[in-house]
């Protein structure tokens, strides 16, 4: 048993599930419904409550969500809300499965082991996206940095940036990264104008013989070192500053034995020291070749500004190479990145896609199966192998598919992704069913493995296949709902395949349901009878032997016979009964006095029935019966669905729509005569003599009734969809209205 309440659950705003009585030998289920009324809605709850995800309302998002839902001894609520495994919801193509490219999607995993990779996938992609956006702040807008810093850290062009990240995290073991240099764009020091200069090895002799000078001054500093310039001596001020220090009457005592009371006296040792090194004669004249060289053009004379501006980042230049990765790893010490801690993500995450690829690995036979299974039942314009089976086999990597393409003797051979970009839409819907088939044959392996009841939810699963796939999957459902571990519930708005699965399934009409809503928007659902012929079983079978009496249902589907009847007659060349009930479906110069009985004996004879027993009608004329059934059926107002009712609605509302359209055209003077489509042309002759509201309503019986009457026994889904209220208050607008 299958059964629920859902409140604002994406549409569903009041909705009870009708109890589906499911049971261990009857497992097969079908509701219909017309597009927009609850289908996607119903499939969209169960498939996120298998999967642990909210359950909300997303137009009126501030509306709180709540369901219940009990299937056999399990009840669902928010609050009792776990992955169900159990549950498998099968939607209709899915729009974002056509650019879903990246390299996971080309696993051959299961839903849940997919889920698991997209999990760890995207866990660190955070981690990767901060790191990233932190460095792209030390650089120009644009500038592309993963190219950068693999040229930097000697990585090839292949590498991910899994790789850069370990590559950088062995550099600070080794290195410590220095803030100072945090300050300096990275393409203001590298780019194609400076590297002329700074990559001249003049220069960097120059800057190397300078750097020996700094490192001899720096041993008699009594403040500086190798380790702490002139920058960490700057930033120790103000935060010794900030802090309020010196205001607490502490002091700081240096190595040599100097006291430093205040912070006018900490700038002013440091101005000192620095003046001192900058002062020196072999500094400045190595300074000053170093400064010259830096004015070759504009983008040196930037660089220039910034070492003017702190002389001791000079220091840095004497190994380029050495250089950028410092850039690199002192920007991300800057942003508050830890190299160490991402390097860790990087092992983590590498360990779980190897133990997910394992899985895979496990999987492969279950694939093998698959395309198998798709091979034989379904046409597609390529055929499906494994790529690296060997592979997957004996060095445990994930399964891929490749497609082959044959046009007379050639052969091209494409993977997943690269066929993802020129696929037509009817080969991405068979590449999803692929994967809809390989999810359905895991279910059937986890019933035979557990013994524990699934339930599967086909949400319009062939709406957009053709013809022969639509059958192919009708018949796999078929052959699923064999297994009566699995309960198969299909979702439809399509009367057509409706009808189809229903009588190839074998679904009983205890099974059958309609989903629908009323003028208020209020959502209800019944069980549903219409799987075979209309006409034969719904119609004729009950009014063959003309005992009609005055059986209120009988009445109604003695007039419903009339179009059937009337598209019987066309297609066996019987003009003259074609024209004859013609006249009860349009005003035509009889139509007023054609009486019951004289309906009867002109398709008597056709249709093999026996006389007519309807004693306060069989002598009246027809479109009596027809205006008093649909005054009886508007006073009883009912929601439920009878495609006798709606012919009834359908009929009466053209017959007073041509009657008021007649009394126009007679009265302007206005030719009546036409060979087809009645109704609008009358509509059309008779516009410049109606009101615009008048015409309104012409202009919508126009529009909804062709559809309703001009029916046969094949096709009459828009007779199913159109709700009843509506043809209700077409039937009253034409009653107060076209007067």
């Amino acid at each position: 048993m299958l059964k629920g309440h859902f409140e604002n659950c994406y549409g569903l705003e009041n909705f009870d599930l009708l109890p589906i009585p499911f049971t261990p030998t009857k497992n097969k289920a079908i509701i219909y419904a017309p597009n927009g009324v609850m289908k996607s809605s119903l499939a969209t709850v169960f498939d996120n409550l298998s999967r642990k995800k909210k359950i909300e309302d997303r137009i009126f998002s501030e509306n709180k969500s709540s369901f219940e839902i009990n299937y056999y001894d399990d009840t669902y609520t928010e609050k009792n809300k776990k992955i169900v495994p159990t549950i498998y919801v099968v939607n209709s193509f899915d729009a974002s499965f056509e650019a879903y490219s990246d390299s996971v999607s080309t696993i051959l995993a299961d839903e849940e082991l997919k889920a698991q990779y997209a999990l760890v996938i995207d866990a660190f992609a955070e981690k990767l996206k901060s790191f990233i956006e932190a460095l792209q702040k030390h650089c120009s807008p644009g500038f592309a940095i993963e190219e950068a810093i693999i040229e930097a850290f000697g990585a090839s062009a292949n590498d991910s940036w899994d790789t850069i990240i370990k590559l950088m995290e062995t550099f600070i073991g080794e290195e410590e990264p220095n803030n100072a240099l945090a300050s300096i764009n990275y393409d203001d020091v590298f780019n194609a104008q400076t590297l002329k200069v700074i990559a001249k090895p003049d220069f960097a002799e120059k800057v190397r013989q300078y750097v020996s000078v700094i490192d001899s001054l720096l041993k008699d500093s009594r403040l500086f070192n190798g380790n702490f310039d002139d920058y960490n001596a700057r930033e120790f001020g103000n935060t010794v500053a900030k802090t309020q220090l010196f205001d607490a009457k502490h002091k700081i005592l240096l190595s040599d034995g100097t006291i430093i009371s205040s912070v006018d006296e900490w700038k002013s040792i440091i101005n000192k020291e620095m003046s001192r090194i900058q002062e020196d004669e072999s500094i400045q004249k190595l300074y000053g070749e170093i400064d010259k060289a830096l004015n070759a053009n504009i983008a040196t004379r930037k660089l220039r500004e910034i070492i003017k501006n702190n002389r001791m980042i000079l220091t840095f230049f004497d190994d380029i190479n050495l250089l950028k990765k410092r850039l690199w790893v002192s920007y991300a010490s800057f942003e508050d990145i830890d190299i160490r801690d991402l390097a860790e993500a990087v092992r983590k995450k590498e360990e779980e896609i190897t133990q997910l690829n394992e899985k895979a690995t496990q999987q492969l036979q279950h694939w093998k199966h698959v395309i198998d299974v798709f091979t034989k039942r379904f046409r597609a314009p390529f055929t499906v192998t494994i790529d690296n089976e060997n592979k997957v086999i004996f060095k445990g990597e994930p399964a891929h598919l490749r497609f082959e393409y044959k046009r007379n003797d050639e052969t091209r051979s494409k993977t997943k992704e690269e066929l993802m970009s020129y696929m037509s839409v009817g080969e991405k819907r068979a590449l999803y069913l692929l994967q809809i088939l390989f999810d359905l044959e895991k279910i059937k392996a986890s019933t035979q493995a557990t013994g524990k009841k699934h339930l599967v939810i086909a949400d319009d699963i062939a709406d957009s296949f053709d013809y022969t796939n639509k059958y192919a999957i009708i018949e796999y459902l078929d052959e699923l709902s064999q297994n009566m571990l699995i309960d198969v519930l299909i979702l439809t708005h399509n009367f057509d395949f409706y009808r189809t699965v229903s009588k190839r399934l074998d679904i009983g009409y205890d099974m059958c349901f309609v989903a629908q809503k009323d003028s208020s928007g209020v959502l209800s659902m019944e069980k549903f009878a219409y799987k075979n012929d209309y006409f034969t079983k719904g119609i004729l079978q009950d009014i063959r032997n003309g005992k009609i009496n005055d059986d209120y249902k009988l009445k109604k589907k003695v007039i419903a016979s009339i179009p059937f009847c009337r598209n019987v007659a066309e297609y066996l060349d019987e003009d003259t009964i074609k024209n004859s009930l013609t006249s009860l479906l349009h005003i035509k110069p009889r139509t007023l006095s054609i009486k019951l009985s004289e309906y009867w004996d002109t398709i008597k004879e056709l249709f093999n029935l026996d006389s007519i027993d309807c004693p306060n009608y069989i002598d009246r004329p027809v479109i009596d019966l027809i205006f008093d059934l649909a005054e009886q059926l508007v006073a009883e107002n009912t929601n439920t669905v009878s495609l006798e009712d709606k012919l009834v609605m359908s009929i009466a509302i053209r017959l007073k729509t041509e009657i008021f359209l007649k009394k126009v055209l007679v009265d302007n003077d206005i030719e009546l005569e036409c060979s087809n489509v009645q109704t609008r042309i009358w509509t059309n002759r008779a516009k410049s003599h109606v009101t615009l509201e008048q015409y309104d309503v012409l202009n919508t019986v126009s529009l909804i009734t062709p559809e309703n009457i001009h029916v046969n026994a094949f096709m009459y889904e828009p007779l199913i969809d159109i709700p009843n209220w509506q043809l209700y208050d077409l039937y009253k607008s034409v009653k107060e209205k076209l007067i």
